[in-house]
């Protein structure tokens, strides 16, 4: 069974557990059923047009945005002229909640990653817990409306636990997915190719370190490979980032890349060669010049870590080596110009854990940074980023609120970090305890964005929860 490590990837719940079978289903409005083979329904695509408001320069002496009243040509008036907030300072509403999905299964469902196509539907990974086999990994469609598409589920050879947790696009529509599946040696890297048009696997990699794992003082057991990361580099070529054991060293950092058919082209390592402790990545990316950026956190001394970012080029030569002390990445993504935009958690802060989020030049060179304290001053930490088409950077994780546990939590910020347009969150109020958005990305026009993640419910554990924006202009 996957090991539950806290530095592997905040989020990693402890229970998110490799060649098998795989099952496509379509599903009808309340329930899902078996389709034809190879077909998929894609239900006809619902759009909303963007709300506009007033300038309040423009206003009469009645009708003054911020005054606490929605006057005609306002959509809303929270009585400040602020942004990041439900209202935006012209009193128009920064965003609209289309349709919100929470994917119910007997025990525990987690939502990972999340991609939208060219025509608007989007895909979510993650995993399903099914009695008698662990963990599946699971894909679904969703249309732009909210209805599913088709969901396909994957059970390894062994009955086992098998995830997906992150995917991307390749040239020709495919997507890649990577997880950890559990095999004869353990839990391996799983790396799928898989084709949506007919809702099957083309190839499918595994990667086992192949060293037995003895972890303080117990005996050796089946050695743990897990991926977290994966990229599409501008030649079509697949970067897959991983935690691998290695005896004596414990966890390392692992970055593989193959061609599109699955063949490896070059695999590189690093270990800590000062501490032999955990090494983790949490991203990779590639940039336009197909130059690498594998980015995670390297433990400096026991439980003590630091953020690391590696560039390399696309050989996997490396250009360069950071660190930052009392940052703990959990994700990364380039912007349009390909500089670096990071998140995860300031441990420096004077409260428990802070957001974090900063972005650097090619050359690491900060360009901007924010640090966002919750209501409560205790865990609030960023799981995933994204940039927008317009250059507003997007982050979402969780915060944690007194008496309700953790809140999914999600931003939209200036593409410098220098201000917040709006923020938003959502807290199960039946069962008050962890909600967490552990992906968040934006359609091809910036018009909408979906934030994936868990929800705790009551009789059901935790659920796949998806939850579509409209994402409405930013004042002018």
């Amino acid at each position: 069974m996957i090991t539950g490590l806290a530095l592997l990837g905040c989020g990693d719940d402890a229970n998110d557990p490799a060649a098998g079978s795989g099952d496509s289903t379509a599903a009808t409005d309340d329930s899902t059923t078996n389709p034809l083979p190879g077909t998929t329904e894609t239900p006809d695509p619902s759009t909303t047009s963007p709300t506009t408001g007033l300038d309040s320069t423009s206003m009469g002496p009645d009708m003054l945005c911020g005054n606490g009243e929605v006057d005609p040509g306002e959509d809303c008036d929270d009585e400040n002229v602020d942004n990041d907030d439900a209202c935006y300072s012209d009193c128009t509403l920064p965003f609209e909640i289309l349709w919100t999905e929470s994917e119910a299964g007997p025990d525990v469902d987690l939502g990972r990653d999340a991609l939208f196509d060219a025509d608007g539907n989007l895909y979510v990974l993650g995993s399903t817990e099914v009695a008698g086999e662990g963990f599946n990994l699971w894909l679904r469609q969703y249309a732009p409306d909210g209805s599913t598409g088709w969901t396909y589920t994957y059970n390894g050879a062994l009955n086992d636990n098998d995830v997906g947790r992150r995917m991307a696009w390749l040239p020709d529509g495919n997507l890649v997915i990577v997880g950890a599946e559990t095999t004869a040696t353990g839990d391996d890297v799983l790396v799928m190719r898989f084709d949506p048009t007919t809702q099957t696997p083309v190839w499918t990699q595994y990667y086992d370190n192949g060293t037995d794992m003895g972890m303080k003082g117990e005996p050796p057991e089946d050695d743990t490979d897990f991926s977290n990361a994966v990229t599409v580099d501008i030649d079509g070529n697949i970067l897959v980032a991983a935690t691998t054991w290695e005896q004596g060293q414990e966890f390392d950092i692992w970055l593989r890349k193959y061609d599109g058919d699955g063949v490896e082209i070059w695999t590189q390592t690093y270990d800590n060669p000062m501490v032999n402790l955990i090494d983790s990545p949490d991203a990779v990316v590639s940039d336009a010049m197909g130059d690498i950026y594998l980015v995670g956190n390297t433990e400096t001394e026991n439980t003590v870590s630091a953020a690391w970012v590696r560039k390399m080029d696309t050989d996997g030569a490396e250009l360069w080596t950071q660190e930052i002390v009392d940052i703990t990445l959990t994700n990364a993504t380039l912007d349009a110009d390909d500089n670096l935009v990071l998140t995860g958690f300031d441990s420096n802060t004077g409260t428990i854990t802070d957001m974090w989020t900063a972005k650097y030049d090619p050359e690491f060179v900060e360009i901007g940074a924010e640090v966002h304290d919750g209501p409560s001053g205790l865990l609030d930490i960023a799981e995933s980023v994204t940039v927008g088409p317009s250059g507003d950077i997007y982050v979402t994780g969780f915060i944690t609120v007194v008496g309700e546990s953790r809140q999914m939590w999600v931003g939209r910020h200036s593409p410098d970090l220098s201000a917040r347009w709006w923020t938003d969150s959502y807290g199960n109020e039946d069962a008050n305890l962890d909600d967490e958005g552990w992906a968040v990305v934006v359609n091809d026009d910036g018009s909408r964005m979906a934030v994936v993640g868990v929800e705790a419910v009551v009789g059901e554990d935790s659920n796949i929860w998806v939850r579509m924006y409209q994402n409405n202009p930013t004042p002018q």
